[in-house]
């Protein structure tokens, strides 16, 4: 039985559904980090603009119970 072109998926649209699906799950997981994970301590939304605005001078590399 052959399989005609109007009916088999292209590889390609299948691989834009991958990067979609990908970019999606990404992005949940990065909201999810910042908008709904409950802090370890007060300070971490500080940290996490200082992370984004590229402002790493300041930050410590290691968690403060370890210093």
């Amino acid at each position: 039985m052959k399989i005609s072109e109007e009916v088999a998926i292209s590889p390609s649209l299948t691989g834009q559904w991958q990067s979609f699906f990908l970019g999606a799950l990404w992005l949940g997981f990065v909201t999810y980090a910042v908008l709904l994970a409950p802090p370890s301590t007060p300070d971490t939304l500080d940290v996490i603009c200082q992370l984004s605005a590229g402002q790493w001078v300041d930050l410590t590399p290691l968690p403060r119970c370890f210093v």
